[in-house]
């Protein structure tokens, strides 16, 4: 059996599995060192290896930078669309018939919820005579849509 010395007391010339200074189990160290020389590669495909990634990452970089961004030097100008403003929507007329009366024109024309008072708003002709229509008049129906 080959001397060590013992690595955690440092006493010298062991020739046995233990050290007789401290007890320390040299079993492990003994079956490492019976293990045979593994010789070591040269660094040099390791750093070869290296170079090769750190250029594959940067042209994979700069090439994704390019292509991604084809727009880069493109300017854009748009014109913006010409207003055109809405005309308001043709006022609706109704021609009263006999029997007819304001509030029963404006639940048929305009529905449920319109009351009254709008349609006196659009027809001031009939401010305080609002249950007095004659047959044959023209009443301007307001936009039932605006007033639910």
């Amino acid at each position: 059996m080959m001397q060590m010395n013992c690595p955690v007391c440092s006493y010298q010339d062991i020739t046995g599995d233990t050290c007789p200074n401290c007890d320390a189990d040299l079993r492990v160290i003994r079956m490492l060192q019976a293990l045979p020389q593994v010789p070591t590669q040269s660094p040099w495909p390791l750093r070869i290896a290296l170079l090769l990634l750190i250029i594959a990452i940067g042209l994979g970089v700069a090439t994704n930078f390019i292509f991604s961004r084809p727009q880069l030097n493109t300017v854009v100008i748009t014109q913006p669309s010409p207003v055109t403003p809405q005309k308001p929507p043709e006022p609706t007329t109704y021609t009263v018939q006999a029997g007819d009366n304001l509030s029963a024109i404006a639940q048929k024309l305009c529905g449920q919820g319109v009351s009254l008072q709008t349609m006196v708003q659009a027809n001031p002709q009939l401010i305080g005579r609002e249950n007095y229509l004659e047959v044959g008049q023209v009443l301007k129906i307001p936009h039932c849509q605006e007033d639910i």
